[in-house]
């Protein structure tokens, strides 16, 4: 893009009309700072000492490393789609001039008077799995995620080939990495402390039913082999296409690809973050203050806003090696809302994501969208738009420029808004406390924000189903399985969403399913009656050779009875001590023999821990 360079034949007429702003209505439509002014000062200058009408101007994108901002095509001048060399919205309309002018209801009205959402809700949000007639929730789970197709396509080729790589042998088949991820659910809503605890003999941390799946070394096994992306191919760091999600971009494809082809988009939508646990050395790791989760991997996400079902996401991997055509919240915004372009889908962002730039472009593709701004955003009308301490709680100031509307809304704080297709109009009264009591009074509250305040929170809705019941397992040196378990979490969630609406046309009479009784059945079938122990699970402690897992060993002596039996063996204790001595004392409960006479009560001090 920076090499090219485009001519405007443009006379010095037309030159002073922009310049000046003379085809405004308002002299208020200038917004120029000091800086502005200088270079208009300057741009005076050069004009008086050309003096030539046919004066051509030429526009070298390079010289300032930024993209030319374009105002209205000069007469007889070519398309400019044509001559430029990107396929962006961005270089091909001509939005970036923004002047901004004050709207009241009936400039409202008529900016709006053609409704851009012609569709009637029932009409998104349609199921497009085929599933029988009265589905069972391992089959909606099933069809949602594609969860087969995942395992023999993704998982076990790549983690055998993984194995192989690293010298090792390793077999696995479906069912018994069915069972495998069937465990991990099941320790999402059965949480203990660590997962070698589901083995303990401990009859307050084992799970027999977790330990009777396969043995412990099985389980870590296939835990170390899982891998999702040949390590071969990837770039290096210093490769222009380097992507640091190189080893899970396998399984964002195929998750992105399963939400999107079992539900319709639905009308009300949300892009927001969502953060994954993580506090490891990665690159990608970030910090992001305020949040529950403020250490992690951060995901894009474009969710519907009343379920939380998750359509498509992202994960964000740090600073990109070209530079970008758009800022980093307008990049990803336009990114996941590539395939809802002309539906009519009502998009709602945050001001992370937010600016006038923004929705102008959405507005181009037919997208609808609203969201809060930042006041120091590009574009954003400043010197038009009324101080914060010349409003009062309720007051209300809006502006409109290019199908953008934007709206200054006084309620504790100041709030800015834009959106391409919400109006102002009508004022709607919300109840706010009146500052010293606990009255309340009707403070004045704009549409916008009204609607904004009803559907933002999609992707938070999706956390917060997620976190109830989600697989939480620390993984030290494989960062990626973190989000790899995320997005199973998020599958069950997302099936259940399904599941909830199918049971709603289809049994409207029958009490639903809740959350966890679905996660439980869906567990349960991916277990199935799968085993593959060649022994009964033993009765003593799975032994632990760090001084540190001592503990584990510790078996409280309340409800332990001791008893003589014929045979004699070596003493438990004794032998970790490497003394030979033989007894015939056996603790019942624990099922190992242990001294018992004057001077050494071993049964006492294996009880303890020592």
């Amino acid at each position: 893009m920076t090499g090219r360079r485009r001519i405007l034949n443009i006379n010095e007429n037309e030159i002073q009309e922009y310049l000046f702003g003379d085809t405004s209505d308002t002299e208020d439509a200038l917004n120029l700072d000091e800086e502005d002014i200088g270079f208009l000062e300057d741009d005076i200058e050069t004009m008086n000492t050309c003096g030539d009408e046919d004066s051509t101007i030429i526009i070298d994108p390079a010289d300032s490393g930024q993209i030319p901002e374009t105002v209205d095509q000069a007469p007889n001048s070519k398309n400019n789609e044509e001559d430029s060399p990107s396929t962006s919205s961005l270089t091909s309309v001509n939005i970036t001039n923004f002047r901004w002018k004050k709207m009241d209801a009936e400039n409202a009205e008529k900016l709006f008077a053609v409704s851009r959402d012609t569709k009637d809700e029932k009409e998104f949000g349609h199921i497009l799995i085929d599933t029988t007639d009265d589905p069972s929730p391992y089959e909606v789970f099933g069809k949602v995620a594609k969860f087969d197709e995942f395992l023999c396509d993704v998982v076990i080729p790549e983690s055998k080939l993984y194995a192989s790589q690293k010298g090792h042998v390793f077999d696995i088949e479906i069912d018994e990495l069915r069972a495998f991820f069937g465990m991990n659910i099941v320790m999402g809503y059965h949480v203990l402390p660590s997962y070698r605890d589901y083995w303990s003999s401990d009859p307050d941390l084992g799970v027999p039913y977790i330990a009777n799946v396969m043995p412990l070394k099985r389980f870590e096994e296939i835990r170390s082999m899982l891998h999702f992306n040949n390590n071969d191919l990837m770039k290096k760091p210093t490769d222009p296409m380097y992507d640091r999600s190189f080893k899970i971009r396998p399984v964002l494809k195929h998750f992105n690809d399963a939400f999107l082809s079992a539900l319709s988009p639905t009308k009300y939508q949300t892009i927001d973050e969502h953060m994954i646990k993580f506090k490891g050395q990665n690159a990608m790791k970030q910090y992001v203050k305020g949040k529950p989760v403020k250490w992690g991997f951060k995901m894009w996400c474009r969710c519907d806003s009343k379920s939380g079902y998750l359509f498509e996401c992202d994960l964000y991997t740090g600073k990109k090696c070209s530079k970008p055509e758009h800022g980093l919240g307008e990049g990803v915004v336009l990114q996941l809302t590539e395939k809802i372009k002309g539906l009519g889908c009502q998009v709602f962002i945050d001001n992370f994501f937010n600016s006038p730039l923004l929705q102008a472009l959405l507005h181009k593709d037919k997208i609808l969208s609203a969201g809060t701004v930042r006041q120091n955003r590009k574009h954003v009308p400043k010197a038009q738009v009324p101080q914060d301490k010349n409003m009062k709680r309720g007051d209300i100031a809006c502006f409109a420029s290019n199908d953008v509307c934007y709206v200054k809304w006084m309620d504790n704080r100041a709030v800015h808004m834009v959106s391409n297709f919400l109006s102002p109009f009508p004022i709607h009264e919300v109840k706010r406390r009146k500052k010293g009591s606990s009255a309340k009074v009707s403070v004045s509250c704009p549409n916008v924000i009204k609607q904004y305040n009803a559907n933002m929170g999609g992707v938070d809705i999706m956390d917060q189903k997620k976190v109830t019941y989600q697989m939480d397992h620390r993984s030290k040196y494989k960062y990626y399985l973190r989000p790899v378990f995320d997005l199973v979490d998020i599958a069950v969630n997302n099936s259940f969403s399904v599941y909830t609406m199918m049971s709603e046309s289809l049994f409207p009479e029958i009490e639903k399913l809740d959350a966890k009784t679905f996660r439980r059945i869906v567990a349960r079938q991916l277990i199935g009656n799968y085993t593959n122990r060649k022994r009964a699970i033993p009765k003593t402690s799975i032994a632990h050779n760090s001084k540190k897992a001592r503990l584990s060993n510790v078996r409280f002596s309340v409800g332990h009875s001791m008893e003589k039996v014929d045979e004699r063996q070596r003493c438990k204790l004794c032998t970790k001590r490497k003394v030979q001595n033989r007894t015939n004392n056996k603790c019942v409960e624990c099922g190992v023999y242990l001294c018992y006479v004057k001077d050494r009560n071993c049964f006492k001090l294996y009880h303890e821990g020592s």
